[in-house]
């Protein structure tokens, strides 16, 4: 009962956190301005405090510099999320078309500096929280693929303002699409325990995007 209570604890708590980090992003992120730079800070030093609470530390989630590892670990974060990115943008155009209108892209027709240095900052604050605590933390509480399911579905409730205020058959798709992706990042990462190349697998998907959306003409 105590095990029971733990879970549903735990998860209820990360759906909080999960709704929070989308609603603040989605929010602040509207232009890239100083103010946008503010939920990623706080999230990143929130994810800090808990893992601490945990008793993780960065060494054990996984932050080492060894070369082979970040190497494999990015080549295979960008192989797959290309694969992924292009899929959609080829047979989702419409609902991609709608995902970048709601999301704002539209709005940084090319990429800047600002832009860069954003998504740097938001992803390393997203693999601190999502991957690192998050996981981690269900870890002790789930066996090991119902972490990486689990995991991936939180990451996913981010994106619920989608369907506050824009419902589509063809856009579910492309979020499942996205749930897809963050279950093979949470693999990667409980696989080879490597958060740098995690990070900068994430980084570069960023980039790929801007420069489907670009290709696409999405704005």
């Amino acid at each position: 009962m105590k095990q029971l209570l733990n879970r549903i604890y735990i998860i209820g708590f990360m759906i909080l956190l999960s709704v929070l980090y989308g609603v603040s992003n989605f929010f602040f992120a509207k232009t890239i301005t100083p103010v946008a730079f503010l939920p990623p800070l706080i999230f990143s030093a929130l994810a800090l405090y808990l893992l601490k609470n945990e008793g993780i530390t960065l060494a054990h989630a996984g932050w080492n510099m060894k070369f082979n590892k970040t190497l494999l670990t990015l080549m295979l974060c960008i192989s797959f999320t290309t694969l992924n990115y292009v899929f959609c943008f080829t047979y989702f155009k419409e609902a991609m078309k709608a995902f970048v209108q709601l999301v704002g892209y539209y709005k940084y027709q090319y990429v800047s500096p600002g832009i860069v240095l954003y998504f740097i900052l938001l992803n390393i604050c997203a693999e601190l929280f999502f991957r690192v605590y998050m996981l981690n933390a269900l870890h002790k509480h789930f066996r090991m693929r119902y972490t990486i399911i689990i995991g991936a579905a939180l990451s996913t409730l981010t994106l619920f303002y989608f369907f506050v205020r824009h419902i589509d058959a063809t856009l579910v798709l492309i979020v499942f699409n996205f749930f897809i992706a963050y279950v093979f990042m949470n693999w990667l990462y409980m696989k080879y325990r490597n958060l740098l190349g995690i990070i900068l697998g994430h980084v570069a998907m960023d980039m790929i995007m801007f420069g489907l959306i670009t290709e696409f003409k999405f704005y």
